[in-house]
């Protein structure tokens, strides 16, 4: 399998070809992050969480879409700290997390009107971290270059 390296001030792309270990390693993360395992759903957000946290630290493009989904689908029961990881794994994409600037405002607003079943006071504080995580985004100026696997 291989993989494009797009860097953020070249328009170009380098194709790379990595270990088939790493990219399946990767796929395999990706997958788990996605699609939490059916059993064990108590514990599944530390797994996705996880997960997260790896593909930024490898900058793998596809973990802002996923940790964006995740923020969007993940059970409110301690959502309130969980939402402050997800951000800041989001944070450490740099500039390439302007992409979902319009999906994290819908969830901003989303949050402020209130979930069903959920404190309100903790929604709000949620759609706080929200909209400083799309402001921290709009002056970012990391440019890590991403590796893509799909």
């Amino acid at each position: 399998m291989r993989m494009v390296v797009r860097a953020a001030t070249s328009p170009r792309s380098i194709e790379i070809s990595p270990s088939k270990k790493f990219d399946r390693s990767c796929r395999d993360i990706l997958r788990a992050v996605r699609e939490p395992a059916p059993s064990g759903i108590m514990f599944a957000d530390g797994i996705r969480l996880e997960g997260l946290k790896l593909l930024a630290k490898h900058h793998i493009a596809e973990g802002i879409d996923a940790c964006v989904l995740y923020a969007q689908t993940q059970n409110p029961w301690g959502s309130e700290k969980r939402i402050v990881e997800l951000m800041s794994v989001l944070k450490s994409y740099g500039v390439h997390a302007r992409t979902v600037i319009p999906q994290l405002q819908e969830l901003a607003e989303r949050f402020e009107q209130g979930e069903p079943g959920f404190p309100k006071h903790l929604s709000l504080e949620k759609a706080a971290v929200v909209r400083d995580t799309i402001r921290a985004i709009e002056t970012a100026t990391e440019q890590p270059e991403l590796i893509h696997i799909n």
